[in-house]
């Protein structure tokens, strides 16, 4: 499909193949795949979200990262649940734009996720003492 952009030089090309092929002859066969880059800390040769979800302990998030999911993965939940409308309503009715409703719940989990990464980098990181 065209989307307007210039295609890549053959020399482009070509580059980012050998930097490909580096990384894969530094970190191994495993990184190829995806989430590859996790395949050493988790002792697995093809791991998944959700191997890394339950090493870094934080598998509690799944029931929403899945209903967060619902309208954009194909699943049988997807047809009859709409996160943007009111619950008397999402089975008839399809949201066409923006929606405040049910905001609530990934808000509040975007702050949490927030709040962990910032714990997360505050203890990797040394602390300057001004």
């Amino acid at each position: 499909m065209d989307l307007g952009y210039e295609p890549l030089s053959q020399k482009e090309t070509e580059e980012i193949k050998k930097y490909k092929d580096e990384l894969i002859k530094r970190f191994g066969d495993e990184f190829k795949e995806d989430y590859g880059w996790a395949a050493a800390t988790l002792k697995k040769k093809k791991p998944n979200f959700t191997d890394i979800e339950e090493n870094i302990q934080l598998s509690f998030f799944r029931p929403d990262y899945k209903m967060a999911s619902y309208n954009v993965h194909a699943n049988s939940k997807g047809i009859l649940f709409r996160l943007g409308l009111l619950e008397n309503i999402s089975n008839k009715s399809l949201l066409a734009g923006p929606s405040n409703i049910g905001f609530t719940d990934p808000a509040q989990l975007t702050a949490k996720s927030l709040g962990y990464i910032t714990i997360t980098l505050l203890n990797s990181i040394p602390l300057l003492i001004i």
